[in-house]
């Protein structure tokens, strides 16, 4: 397999933008095809399409004048494509993509639209100062991610797998096409790729997991990334990516077995560290969440494949919505360290055991009882013993006389209020936006 596309957008960061109203364009070249991973079918794409081999500019060039809409039909890997003519922005990922693309498309007090897209979510973020949508940030914070084209952000998207955008640029910027393959194509599609060499990454272990260490790793995970995490799993990934020398890692499964939050109530129930300090905000927000799972039972009941129709609801949502996003997160945390990941598991019949294993967990995604950070009581225990000193001395607080405090007072509400507090301040306090 040639592998001269890996890593071709995986030096830094990528920042494109168009402003509304303006000519001005900033981040590509005109004329020129830009590749985020890999391209398992290469060799043949190179004689299929009569283009000397090792020229991979002329390959994609050739392929998006011949494929357009239907590129991510004939390209096989794991991959995100990025197409620029001057007039026409195009993009494309292929089937089950790990790789991920968000999008900003704005308008000014005059009705032209403008148009950002940028590798990492925190460059829209700060260039464009984007406003928190509080009900998707409550959602994502309490039920964890799914895959499709929301972020926590107003006005900010993001790319799907398998999804085809095609802006039209001359005058005005408007997008003139929006296409998706089936989920049943994508796994089809999925099951003809071949990874690339690389390292296999050390299966997850629970047996030495601190979790006062991964706890206090989540803000620093989530400051880098640009969204809330709210998994000690991502953290101890995290953790491992950082100490791994190579820079091509192969994704082991115990790491997509981690992508439920529930999973941790069993390894760590002594801890009773799962208690949503969320759940009575989002109570407010229970018309939201059954609208949304309103939605996705209405797309599960439509779906008339053979595969489809095996799986439960929860199941169904496991393998086409919870695992690409955890292995989209996954992904993002190897690039923030300039890592590539590989993803061995994208046939179906790989992902279908792990899928029936998991019998309750998808279903909770919309239960109110659902997980987050951590016990209100338990954080604040950790944050008493290795918070930022700064914070302490702000609410002198002394371990042992807060501890009683909390035990003895009946208004729980009025603890977790507290508690929430000053885990916020902590958060500020060592990784302020500004650092």
């Amino acid at each position: 397999m040639n592998q001269t596309g890996l890593n071709s957008l995986h030096q830094g960061d990528f920042f494109w933008q168009r402003l509304p109203g303006q000519q001005t364009i900033r981040g590509l070249e005109p004329g020129q095809c830009y590749l985020m991973g890999y391209l398992s079918n290469e060799q043949a794409l190179y004689r299929q399409l009569n283009i000397e081999h090792g020229d991979q500019q002329a390959l994609l060039n050739a392929a998006v004048n011949k494929w357009r809409h239907e590129l991510n039909r004939h390209f096989i890997g794991d991959y995100l494509l990025i197409s620029f003519t001057g007039e026409q922005l195009f993009l494309t990922s292929s089937a089950r993509a790990s790789y991920t693309l968000f999008y900003r498309q704005s308008q000014n007090e005059q009705g032209q639209y403008g148009l950002a897209l940028a590798s990492n979510l925190k460059q829209l973020t700060q260039v464009f100062d984007a406003k928190i949508n509080p009900a998707q940030l409550m959602q994502t914070l309490a039920l964890g991610p799914l895959a499709d084209e929301h972020t926590c952000f107003e006005q900010i998207s993001q790319l799907q797998s398998g999804e085809t955008l095609i802006w039209q640029l001359a005058t005005d910027t408007s997008l003139s096409h929006r296409a998706s393959l089936p989920d049943a194509e994508q796994l089809t599609l999925a099951q003809n790729s071949a990874q690339p060499q690389a390292e296999r990454l050390a299966p997850r272990s629970t047996s030495d997991i601190e979790l006062t260490k991964l706890f206090n790793r989540l803000p620093s995970l989530a400051h880098r990334l640009g969204q809330p995490v709210v998994d000690a799993s991502l953290a101890h990934f995290d953790a491992l990516v950082q100490t791994t020398d190579s820079d091509t890692l192969l994704l082991d499964i115990s790491w997509l077995s981690a992508r439920h939050i529930t999973c941790e109530q069993s390894i760590h129930s002594s801890h009773n560290w799962c208690k949503s300090i969320l759940k009575r905000p989002l109570l407010a927000q229970r018309s939201q969440l059954q609208h949304r799972q309103q939605q996705l039972v209405s797309t599960y009941k439509a779906a008339k494949n053979e595969l489809d129709e095996k799986l439960s609801f929860g199941q169904w949502l496991d393998l086409h919505y919870v695992i690409p996003a955890w292995c989209q997160l996954l992904q993002r945390i190897c690039r923030l360290h300039g890592k590539t990941l590989v993803n061995p598991f994208m046939h179906a019949e790989q992902l279908l055991p792990l899928v029936k294993q998991a019998h309750q967990a998808p279903a909770a995604y919309f239960s109110l009882q659902q997980v987050s950070l951590a016990n209100a009581y338990d954080a604040m225990q950790r944050l008493f013993y290795s918070g930022e000193p700064e914070t302490l001395k702000l609410f002198d607080l002394n371990p042992l006389a807060t501890s009683r405090l909390i035990r003895r007072e009946q208004d729980r509400h009025r603890v977790e209020q507290l508690s929430v507090l000053l885990l916020t301040l902590d958060y500020l306090t060592r990784f302020h936006p500004g650092n």
